[in-house]
């Protein structure tokens, strides 16, 4: 439930920031009540999971294959491989 008992101070001439203040944190609290409530849910947040042959990597790697053709081989990104190779 959000709260929207906030007092609002002016602290300009036109008295806009308190108003401003308050639209923020009625934004976060909309943002937090929906995160908890789609984690309540069960639903996974952020961006799927890759699942990465790392030795697969590292053979194609040590065949010769540079750091920008093995993530077209294998649908992967530069950064993902360059982490694997170095590591």
């Amino acid at each position: 439930m959000l709260d929207h008992n906030v007092v609002v101070y002016s602290h300009g001439e036109d008295g806009v920031y308190g108003t401003r203040e308050l639209e923020r944190n009625i934004i976060g609290e909309r943002v937090t009540a929906g995160l908890r409530r789609v984690k309540k849910e069960g639903k996974t947040l952020g961006r799927p999971r890759m699942i990465v042959d790392r030795e697969r990597v590292r053979q194609l790697h040590g065949q010769g294959n540079s750091v920008r053709i093995i993530p077209a081989q294998l649908g992967l990104t530069k950064y993902i491989v360059h982490s694997i190779v170095a590591g």
